[in-house]
């Protein structure tokens, strides 16, 4: 029974791990997604302010100037 029990630990120590860990990951999947974000809007904001619209284009097409 003792070896049982020490495996089941072990299981849940395991699993509650991984669910901090992707937990985690969430995170900061969510905070790239808000920096990407900002960085094209900075990028979009830049590019009306130079009236450059093939920049403009491009970064609604790419996401990146």
């Amino acid at each position: 029974m003792l070896l049982n029990d020490e495996l089941l630990i072990g299981c849940h120590v395991r699993r509650s791990s991984q669910e901090q860990t992707v937990t985690s990951l969430k995170n900061l999947h969510g905070i790239l997604q808000q920096a990407a974000r900002l960085r094209v809007v900075t990028a979009c904001r830049k590019a009306v302010q130079d009236n450059n619209t093939d920049a403009l284009i491009k970064i609604l097409r790419v996401g990146d100037s």
